[in-house]
Protein backbone atom coordinates (compact mmCIF):
# COMPACT_ATOMS: atom_id res chain seq x y z
CA UNK A 1 0.00 0.00 0.00
CA UNK A 2 2.74 2.47 0.64
CA UNK A 3 4.72 1.22 -2.37
CA UNK A 4 1.54 3.05 -4.35
CA UNK A 5 1.40 6.20 -2.25
CA UNK A 6 4.85 6.41 -2.92
CA UNK A 7 4.44 6.00 -6.87
CA UNK A 8 1.51 8.24 -7.00
CA UNK A 9 3.19 11.27 -4.67
CA UNK A 10 6.30 10.54 -7.54
CA UNK A 11 3.79 11.03 -10.16
CA UNK A 12 2.37 13.86 -8.69
CA UNK A 13 5.41 15.60 -8.00
CA UNK A 14 6.73 15.29 -11.74
CA UNK A 15 3.57 16.56 -12.97
CA UNK A 16 4.44 19.71 -10.56
CA UNK A 17 7.61 20.39 -11.84
CA UNK A 18 8.45 23.54 -13.83
CA UNK A 19 11.83 24.74 -14.36
CA UNK A 20 12.51 28.25 -14.68
CA UNK A 21 15.22 30.31 -15.79
CA UNK A 22 16.67 33.08 -17.89
CA UNK A 23 18.09 32.98 -21.23
CA UNK A 24 19.52 35.24 -24.12
CA UNK A 25 16.77 35.28 -26.69
CA UNK A 26 18.60 34.89 -29.94
CA UNK A 27 15.61 34.90 -31.89
CA UNK A 28 15.54 38.58 -31.48
CA UNK A 29 17.47 41.08 -32.25
CA UNK A 30 16.83 44.85 -30.97
CA UNK A 31 17.97 47.71 -33.40
CA UNK A 32 20.68 48.35 -31.23
CA UNK A 33 22.66 44.93 -31.69
CA UNK A 34 21.35 43.78 -28.40
CA UNK A 35 18.67 40.91 -27.36
CA UNK A 36 16.64 40.79 -24.81
CA UNK A 37 16.86 38.53 -21.76
CA UNK A 38 13.84 36.61 -21.70
CA UNK A 39 12.69 34.37 -18.33
CA UNK A 40 11.39 31.31 -19.54
CA UNK A 41 8.63 28.85 -18.13
CA UNK A 42 9.51 24.72 -19.09
CA UNK A 43 6.43 22.90 -17.61
CA UNK A 44 4.62 19.77 -19.49
CA UNK A 45 6.85 20.50 -22.71
CA UNK A 46 5.69 23.79 -23.22
CA UNK A 47 8.21 26.60 -23.28
CA UNK A 48 6.56 29.84 -22.47
CA UNK A 49 8.70 33.36 -22.36
CA UNK A 50 8.92 36.64 -20.32
CA UNK A 51 10.99 39.81 -21.36
CA UNK A 52 12.73 41.03 -17.94
CA UNK A 53 13.10 44.58 -19.65
CA UNK A 54 16.60 44.66 -20.65
CA UNK A 55 19.08 43.20 -23.05
CA UNK A 56 22.64 42.44 -23.63
CA UNK A 57 25.23 42.18 -26.24
CA UNK A 58 25.36 38.08 -27.10
CA UNK A 59 29.37 38.90 -26.78
CA UNK A 60 28.77 39.28 -23.32
CA UNK A 61 26.67 36.11 -22.91
CA UNK A 62 27.79 32.64 -21.24
CA UNK A 63 25.43 30.62 -23.33
CA UNK A 64 26.02 27.51 -21.92
CA UNK A 65 25.55 28.82 -18.38
CA UNK A 66 23.06 31.31 -19.19
CA UNK A 67 24.77 33.91 -17.53
CA UNK A 68 26.50 37.20 -18.63
CA UNK A 69 30.42 37.31 -18.68
CA UNK A 70 32.81 38.57 -16.36
CA UNK A 71 33.33 41.66 -19.00
CA UNK A 72 29.89 42.36 -19.30
CA UNK A 73 28.69 45.69 -18.32
CA UNK A 74 26.64 45.98 -15.24
CA UNK A 75 27.42 42.46 -14.93
CA UNK A 76 26.53 42.10 -11.23
CA UNK A 77 23.01 44.46 -11.92
CA UNK A 78 22.09 41.97 -13.86
CA UNK A 79 22.74 38.78 -12.26
CA UNK A 80 20.54 40.47 -9.51
CA UNK A 81 17.70 40.97 -11.43
CA UNK A 82 17.57 37.36 -12.71
CA UNK A 83 18.32 36.14 -9.28
CA UNK A 84 15.14 37.67 -8.06
CA UNK A 85 13.22 37.23 -11.10
CA UNK A 86 13.96 33.31 -11.35
CA UNK A 87 13.08 33.17 -6.97
CA UNK A 88 9.66 35.38 -7.73
CA UNK A 89 8.56 31.91 -10.00
CA UNK A 90 9.90 29.25 -8.06
CA UNK A 91 8.07 30.78 -5.16
CA UNK A 92 4.84 30.73 -6.62
CA UNK A 93 5.59 27.36 -8.57
CA UNK A 94 6.20 26.47 -4.27
CA UNK A 95 2.73 27.68 -3.28
CA UNK A 96 0.75 26.34 -6.19
CA UNK A 97 2.52 23.16 -5.53
CA UNK A 98 2.07 23.07 -1.82
CA UNK A 99 -1.75 23.96 -2.64
CA UNK A 100 -1.78 21.23 -4.86
CA UNK A 101 -3.53 23.95 -7.57
CA UNK A 102 -2.73 22.75 -11.47
CA UNK A 103 -0.97 25.29 -13.73
CA UNK A 104 0.55 25.90 -16.80
CA UNK A 105 3.49 27.59 -18.23
CA UNK A 106 1.49 30.25 -19.31
CA UNK A 107 -0.75 30.70 -16.48
CA UNK A 108 2.36 30.66 -13.70
CA UNK A 109 3.49 33.81 -16.24
CA UNK A 110 -0.10 35.38 -16.05
CA UNK A 111 -0.35 35.30 -12.41
CA UNK A 112 -0.35 38.52 -10.87
CA UNK A 113 0.17 39.95 -6.95
CA UNK A 114 -2.43 39.78 -5.03
CA UNK A 115 -3.46 43.01 -4.03
CA UNK A 116 -3.83 44.04 -0.58
CA UNK A 117 -7.41 45.40 0.29
CA UNK A 118 -7.59 48.20 2.89
CA UNK A 119 -10.27 50.23 4.36
CA UNK A 120 -10.34 54.35 3.57
CA UNK A 121 -9.55 54.85 7.35
CA UNK A 122 -6.36 52.22 6.77
CA UNK A 123 -5.36 53.96 3.72
CA UNK A 124 -5.40 57.39 5.66
CA UNK A 125 -3.47 56.31 8.45
CA UNK A 126 -0.24 54.74 6.46
CA UNK A 127 -0.69 57.76 4.55
CA UNK A 128 0.02 60.34 7.61
CA UNK A 129 2.20 58.21 9.40
CA UNK A 130 4.21 58.48 5.91
CA UNK A 131 4.30 62.10 5.62
CA UNK A 132 5.15 62.55 8.87
CA UNK A 133 8.09 60.50 9.02
CA UNK A 134 9.33 61.80 5.95
CA UNK A 135 8.25 65.40 7.52
CA UNK A 136 6.68 66.00 3.54
CA UNK A 137 3.46 67.25 5.71
CA UNK A 138 4.14 71.85 5.52
CA UNK A 139 1.40 72.28 7.18
CA UNK A 140 -0.56 71.67 10.66
CA UNK A 141 -0.63 67.84 10.98
CA UNK A 142 -3.84 67.92 13.20
CA UNK A 143 -5.81 68.65 9.73
CA UNK A 144 -5.75 65.16 8.51
CA UNK A 145 -5.70 63.44 11.73
CA UNK A 146 -9.41 65.55 12.30
CA UNK A 147 -10.03 64.34 8.91
CA UNK A 148 -10.14 60.98 10.03
CA UNK A 149 -12.01 61.75 13.18
CA UNK A 150 -14.28 63.20 11.11
CA UNK A 151 -14.27 60.47 8.83
CA UNK A 152 -14.65 57.76 11.69
CA UNK A 153 -17.24 59.39 13.59
CA UNK A 154 -20.11 59.32 10.56
CA UNK A 155 -22.26 56.25 11.32
CA UNK A 156 -23.71 53.95 8.45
Amino acid sequence: MTHVNQELNQELNQKMKATINVVCYTSKKLANGKHPLMLRVCKDGKKKYKGLGISVNPQHWDFIRNKPKPECPNKELILKLILEKEAEYQNKVIELASYQKEYTASSLLKTKDKILLKTVDEYYQELIQGLISNNKSKGPKTKDSNSISLFNSVTY
